[in-house]
This record gives structure tokens, sequence and C-alpha cells, in this order.
């Protein structure tokens, strides 16, 4: 008799609990309330398709190898030969020397493809792959594109490498940009152009930077880097 009264104790507290906590029917939607429900979603996922290229740095690509940075097609694959076996270039005799200069000139030969994979591609290199982008900006102006493609990728350039800088623990992140405007320089041929370049990089620049770009000013204009140095305070002459 005892076992009954239990059971009928713990019959009735599970007909409460399903009362109480008894879920609201779902409503059926309209297709308006429809219509609402998808387009919230669509628009987070296009903030966030826009978002994604600006959190894809340098900095977070630390552990990615240069095949993973480049496009799988032949171009990318090519360039990211040339980064891999870079340090052959030193020995050109050698089997691996021989392969990346040849690989060089193939690339030469689809300047545009190569030109917008190195653009696309060079600042998601890891900074522990800071001279091989040293050479692949210097190797990219050399193709047969146009002038003003040259100059505004070395704009582009600069900008980023001197945000770079401030997150690279690789010191020779702070030649990247001196590189850069010597590259300018040699494109350029301008001197309103070079002046305009550099007075928009100084004030972006440390101060270490400053000089040694104001040491590559100094042999196009003399005076015009003997002014900057004065203004910016260098002791640079």
């Amino acid at each position: 008799m005892k076992k009954f009264w239990i059971f009928i104790i713990v019959l009735a507290a599970a007909y409460f609990a399903y009362t109480y906590f008894k879920p609201e029917p779902v409503r059926e939607k309209t297709s308006q309330n429809k219509l609402s429900s998808f387009h919230i979603p669509k628009i987070d996922l296009e903030q966030n398709r826009v978002a994604a290229p600006q959190q894809d740095t340098a900095a977070q690509n630390k552990n990615k190898k240069p095949n993973e940075i480049f496009a799988s097609n032949r171009t990318g694959r090519g360039i990211a030969k040339i980064v891999d076996l870079y340090d052959y270039m030193d020995n050109p005799t050698s089997d691996k020397g021989k392969e990346v200069l040849d690989e060089i000139q193939k690339l030469r030969e689809t300047p545009k493809e190569t030109f917008e994979e190195i653009r696309k591609g060079i600042f998601l290199l890891p900074d522990s792959y800071e001279i091989k982008r040293q050479f692949l900006l210097q190797y990219a102006v050399t193709l047969d594109v146009d002038k003003e493609e040259k100059m505004a990728f070395l704009k582009e350039g600069m900008e980023k490498s001197l945000q770079n800088i401030q997150e690279s623990a690789n010191v020779q992140s702070t030649y990247t940009p001196s590189i850069i405007f010597d590259t300018f320089i040699s494109v350029s041929e301008d001197a309103s152009e070079i002046e305009k370049f550099i007075s928009e990089a100084m004030p972006k620049s440390t101060t270490e930077v400053q000089k040694v770009i104001i040491a590559s000013y100094n042999r196009v204009n003399s005076d015009k880097a003997m002014e900057l140095a004065k203004r910016y305070s260098l002791n640079t002459f």
C-alpha cells in the first residue's frame, strides 16, 4: 500500500512539472515574418564577408606557408616556389638555384597575373619571411605592367609596411619602408611625386625609419632632405 501512494505522489509531481513548464505552442509565421527572419542572418553574413579580409594579417598568418598564402593556380604556385627557394639564389649553379631562377623567368611570361598575385599575398606572408617580402616587392615592379599600377602598389606597400613595423618582431621589417622608397624613386623618376611620397610617409614612420628614408632621399634631393631632417629633428647629417 505504501508503494502505491509513493507511485501516486511521483505521478502527480510529473504531471505538475509538465503543465508548469509546458512550452507555448509555436504559431505559424506569415510570409512577412519568414522574410524578416531570413533577412537578419543575411545581413550578418554580408558583414562577416567584408570583415574577414581585414582580420587576415601577417601576424595571424605566422604559421602559414607560402603555398597557403598564394593562390593554388600556376602563378600562385610559382610565387610560392620562389619564396621557398629564395636562399638558393645565392648559388645559381646548384639544382635548386637553377630551379628558382627558371621560375622567376617563367612568371615574367604572365606579368599581369604575377603582379596581381604578388600584390594580393605579399603582406600576408609571416614576419619570418620579411627578406623574401622585400625581394618580391622589388621583383614585382620589374614586371611588364603599367607604371601607375606599380606606383599604386608601392604606395599601398609603404602603408602596410609602416603598420607591420608596429606588430613585427623581425628587425628586418624596419628596412622594408626604405626599400620601398628606393624602389619608388627608380619607378617614378618624378621629383614632385617622390617629394609627395616621402612627405606622406614621414609622419607615419618611427624615428629609425625616418632616418633611413631621409638618407635615401638625400641622394635624390639633398636640400629637401635637409629640410625634412630639421623638421623632424633628426640628426642625420
